[in-house]
């Protein structure tokens, strides 16, 4: 079954386009729009569209706006953009070694090119290309994944290996041992699933609701979709917000970390703040600064418990501040949230 996963498309025309033609192929993978974003040394390259596959390994696509040009200088910028791709996703997944084979990286990276037409380069282009006739047959030269290989090329595309490194557990020799169930388990933690894909980078309009048990990956979603937002709008004001203080240091390190594997760089925490809701006396939480923007009093929690009760405090106040400001005119103080 192909999943489909949608991030941000510069272009909904020729995605739909390419969304409907591997839709017709019977593949066991995922699709990804607008995913990930790779780091190279001067730049974070937006990756429009990737295919990751058993059947058909890794393919990354780009997708061109209109018909091609028959010029020598068009295709060699085609092709220039497609070494850029190759490189960097080369960069990007060479930096884990659980798909390294000795010296060389052991998914082979397909790029393509995408056209609303169908296509024929010059003989002398090594571009690869595809249009709508042409896209499937071009998809099925493409050469087949090794299955040791496939957990954790997903893990790598999704970020989630940069949290902590796979045991290795080199000594397990029956396949129906401890060990070995306790392997099994420990790839398919590497993986993020169906529902926590969606979550961590799809953007609707309006609210999103992550719903989960605890230790059902919450807080890895929210940072991995705060970084993804940040590397994509790093002039956007973002607040990532949480009620136990105890997530303070672990979101920081994740949004980091994700934030990094996305530009090689570190986030700019004066955009993207991590702020506890309620706050403290030394520390700004995301109701205190609320308050102090619109000259209201900051109520404190043994106000919010004694008027509003222990289990109601902090909704307590946060009404009381919305009855107070929500006819006055203000632009919002940011442009996305998550709690």
């Amino acid at each position: 079954m192909l999943e489909k996963v949608y991030g941000k498309s510069k272009n909904p025309a020729i995605t739909a386009q390419l969304e409907e033609q591997l839709s017709a192929l019977d593949l066991t993978g995922t699709l990804y729009i607008g995913y990930p974003i790779l780091a190279s040394a001067e730049e974070s390259i937006f990756v429009e569209a990737l295919l990751v596959s058993r059947e058909h390994g890794l393919i990354v696509f780009s997708l061109a706006k209109s018909a091609p040009k028959q010029s020598e200088s068009f295709w060699d910028e085609i092709q220039e953009s497609q070494d850029k791709l190759y490189f960097a996703m080369e960069n990007s997944l060479g930096r884990h070694q659980s798909l390294r084979r000795r010296r060389k990286l052991g998914v082979e990276i397909t790029i393509v090119t995408f056209f609303p037409v169908d296509v024929s380069p010059p003989d002398d282009s090594e571009a690869l290309v595809a249009g709508p006739a042409t896209l499937i047959d071009v998809v099925k030269s493409a050469p087949e994944l090794e299955d040791a290989l496939f957990r954790p090329l997903n893990a790598a595309l999704q970020r989630v290996s940069t949290i902590k490194p796979a045991k290795k557990r080199v000594t397990v020799s029956k396949a129906d041992s401890r060990g070995a169930v306790l392997k099994e388990i420990e790839q398919e933690i590497a993986n993020l699933d169906q529902w926590q894909k969606r979550a961590a980078i799809e953007t609707p309009d309006g609210p999103q609701r992550v719903r989960g048990l605890a230790g059902s990956g919450k807080t890895v979603v929210l940072a991995l979709k705060a970084a993804y937002l940040h590397t994509q709008h790093p002039d956007w004001n973002i607040a990532v917000t949480f009620h136990s203080r105890a997530l303070y240091q672990q979101l920081t390190e994740l949004i980091r970390r994700f934030t990094y594997e996305h530009s090689n760089d570190e986030p700019n925490f004066d955009r993207l703040r991590v702020l506890h809701s309620w706050g403290s006396h030394s520390k700004q939480g995301l109701y205190g600064e609320i308050a102090s923007h619109f000259n209201m009093p900051r109520r404190d929690s043994l106000y919010g418990k004694s008027r509003y009760g222990a289990d109601q405090a902090f909704f307590g106040v946060c009404k009381e501040l919305w009855s107070a400001v929500k006819e006055l005119p203000d632009e919002p103080l940011y442009r996305a949230s998550a709690h």
